[in-house]
């Protein structure tokens, strides 16, 4: 796979809209699930995600990546 066959690069190309949540953990859990419910339906992508804890929290980690959401530990 080259650097434009990745999840996020794909989903650029579908016309999706690009979402990023800053924060997963307590609250951030409660808008990931309505956000699931709604990626199920096509209409956006769950590009990038930030939070620190996913730092500690490796099983969040690459489930996102996993989805082709890009992980940071910050919002910088």
């Amino acid at each position: 796979m080259n650097a434009c066959d990745s999840p996020v690069d794909q989903n650029m190309k579908s016309g999706l809209i690009h979402v990023a949540l800053i924060g997963v953990g307590g609250f951030g859990q409660k808008h990931l699930s309505c956000l699931h419910s709604e990626i199920g339906r096509k209409r956006f992508f769950l590009a990038a995600a930030a939070d620190p804890c996913l730092e500690r929290d490796t099983q969040a980690r690459a489930s996102l990546e996993t989805q082709g959401c890009r992980t940071y530990l910050d919002s910088q």
